[in-house]
């Protein structure tokens, strides 16, 4: 089958362009290889981002989803002092912190809705061919006037036509989701520094709350393996322990790649 445009990559950039190709009168194809039961990370949206889904018309997606308001963020960097930043003060108003799989799920639902078509693939190959592209796909082969590569930081269909990433640094992720203390009500975000990083906490939705070292890789290789080295450069810090007293962990500390990053080519032929 032939499409206008064929977009590798379901999540939140992905599943919009989708729409928005899609609501403009174009044969759109989203694929993305779903696994429900993975978690992701990057659950935070600020207030800021009202606007813009209020003009994509995606608002009531977020405020009628099972997500946790954020009110604001504490802050501890480069002093023991936590400053608070509240977000009644921002115009905006207040961010969300996200159940990250029902609002992924909620975007591509909306690019079907507007006409688009969703598969759970994965592309496995691509070819230029005058009119566009040959598309290999897992279950299925395709063409597509168009191709978008929305598979975030793995970039992967660019880097298969040559493009390359350029990382500033060589920032790790390191984290995990704990279940919360039922006297865990605090909906902020949290950041606290220290010297091998920076901490970040926030409760999820589901009675979540997930926990984030941002290191060096050198020293992320070595928590990895030894996991007992991130617990014990959690329980140095001073703000960030104290709201984790009383929860479960359950789930084994995964890494991450943290670092910004640009591509040397952002586009190309068709």
């Amino acid at each position: 089958m032939k499409w206008d445009v064929v977009i590798a990559g379901g999540g939140p950039a992905g599943a919009v362009a989708a729409s928005m190709l899609a609501r403009a009168g174009r044969r759109v194809l989203l694929v993305e290889d779903v696994s429900p039961n993975k978690p992701k990370v990057g659950e935070s949206l600020p207030g800021s981002a009202r606007p813009l889904l209020q003009d994509l018309g995606l608002l009531p997606l977020v405020e009628e989803g099972n997500h946790l308001p954020s009110y604001g963020n504490g802050s501890a960097w480069g002093t023991d002092e936590l400053i608070s930043t509240d977000f009644i003060r921002d115009p905006n108003g207040c961010g969300w912190h996200l159940d990250r799989p029902q609002f992924d799920a909620d975007l591509r639902y909306y690019a079907q809705q507007g006409g688009a078509e969703f598969t759970a693939d994965r592309v496995r190959s691509i070819q230029a061919i005058p009119e566009g592209w040959q598309i290999h796909l897992m279950h299925r082969e395709i063409t597509a006037r168009w191709l978008i590569d929305a598979t975030g930081r793995r970039a992967a269909l660019a880097q298969r036509l040559g493009a390359q990433r350029q990382r500033d640094d060589s920032l790790v992720a390191l984290w995990t989701r704990v279940i919360t203390s039922n006297t865990d009500l605090d909906t902020r975000a949290l950041i606290e520094s220290t010297p091998h990083g920076w901490w970040y906490t926030a409760r999820l939705p589901k009675h979540l709350r997930i926990v984030v070292l941002h290191t060096d890789r050198d020293d992320a290789i070595v928590m990895l393996q030894q996991p007992e080295k991130w617990f014990e450069q959690l329980s140095q810090t001073l703000h960030v322990k104290h709201v984790l007293a009383g929860v479960v962990f359950q789930e084994k500390i995964s890494g991450t790649e943290a670092c910004g990053s640009c591509l040397t080519q952002f586009a190309g032929q068709r």
